[in-house]
């Protein structure tokens, strides 16, 4: 009895605790009932102790606010209550289940991300149908049911990718097998790539009023954002530097501005750092606004085609999920175009 108990603690402990807590296991010499009783205290205890670690007062704000927004047009604050607390349970229990379980690789990450997500579905599924059985004051309607899942479910994932640690995904292309010039031929494309998934976004926000000035804000200031954000890493001044000078080599001048063309990143130490990270969360803020106005009227039901909505959500998880890969692409091609001009005339 006792290695069927450890068997299934084995399966659904905490793996960040798992092993301190099976040891601890093992060495207790008890009854049966005991054992049980013993097993269910350690299983409560190791989720509560991990709950509480893996707590971030931001995160769970941010996801709250997410759970609300998508189900808000219930009219009957209990409804709300019910359904958004059983999403946050399910969050609540990933996270003391993951905690300080370091993902292995970036394809585990995101199995590890699809899983919130299912959990977070099977979670509302089951409380919706004992509430239907019941409390039926309790469940939502069903276009409200669809219409929040379908925009929460995938939401809440790409939110925790966003406020919890991911993996590097390391360099994007192989620079063993291209020169610098390639390489930073590649990154140009995939940055325009993105920057039009980017734009494509904000895109969808115009409206028909002639001379508005939510059409205006909307062409204006995510690209300044990200313009500012891009010019805080580059030297301009040798981006601009055509001057050919004797003893230079015209190659070494010519890499140089194409280095200084692209975003390399700053470091804690660089004067500007703050106002990179801080344009940075504007970004993703912008991001999510244009993505929040989208997908409002069809919540509410004003919209009835899914089509809108459904581009907006594609290109907002793109935009996400890519957003680390373009930023790595862009400091490899700076290190490659580097390499090169320090191999140039040496």
């Amino acid at each position: 009895m006792k290695a069927r108990v450890q068997s299934i603690l084995r399966r659904i402990l905490p793996r960040g605790i798992q092993e301190e807590y099976l040891d601890a296991f093992e060495e207790l010499t008890l009854s049966m009932p005991w054992v049980i009783g013993e097993g269910a205290a350690l299983l409560v205890g190791g989720y509560w102790n991990q709950a509480v670690a893996a707590f971030n007062r931001y995160g769970s704000a941010a996801q709250i606010l997410l759970t609300v927004f998508c189900f808000s047009v219930v009219a009957r604050p209990p409804a709300l209550l019910y359904g958004a607390g059983a999403i946050l349970c399910a969050v609540t229990l990933r996270d003391a289940f993951t905690h300080q379980d370091a993902p292995s690789s970036e394809s585990r990450y995101y199995m590890g991300l699809a899983g919130d997500a299912a959990v977070a579905g099977a979670f509302l599924l089951l409380a919706e149908t004992l509430a239907v059985l019941f409390a039926p004051s309790l469940a939502f309607p069903a276009p409200v049911l669809y219409h929040g899942a379908v925009v929460c479910l995938p939401l809440q994932p790409l939110l925790r990718m966003v406020l919890r640690p991911r993996p590097d995904p390391g360099p994007v292309f192989d620079v063993s097998t291209m020169s610098a010039r390639e390489v930073y031929k590649k990154t140009c494309r995939l940055s325009i790539l993105w920057l039009g998934t980017f734009n494509g976004l904000f895109a969808l926000n115009v409206s028909d009023k002639p001379n508005s000035i939510q059409d205006r804000l909307i062409g204006a200031v995510p690209m300044l954002t990200l313009l500012l954000w891009h010019l805080l890493q580059r030297n301009a001044l040798s981006r601009r530097d055509h001057i050919i000078e004797l003893g230079v080599d015209p190659e070494k001048k010519d890499l140089s501005r194409q280095k200084e063309t692209l975003p390399q990143g700053l470091t804690k130490k660089d004067p500007f750092y703050r106002w990179y990270v801080l344009l940075e969360v504007m970004i993703f803020v912008e991001l999510s606004a244009a993505l929040l106005l989208v997908l409002w009227p069809w919540l509410i039901g004003q919209d009835t085609s899914f089509v809108r909505p459904g581009v907006s959500l594609a290109a907002f998880t793109t935009t996400v999920v890519s957003w680390k890969y373009v930023k790595n692409a862009n400091r490899g091609a700076a290190l490659a175009l580097e390499a090169e001009i320090k191999a140039v005339g040496s």
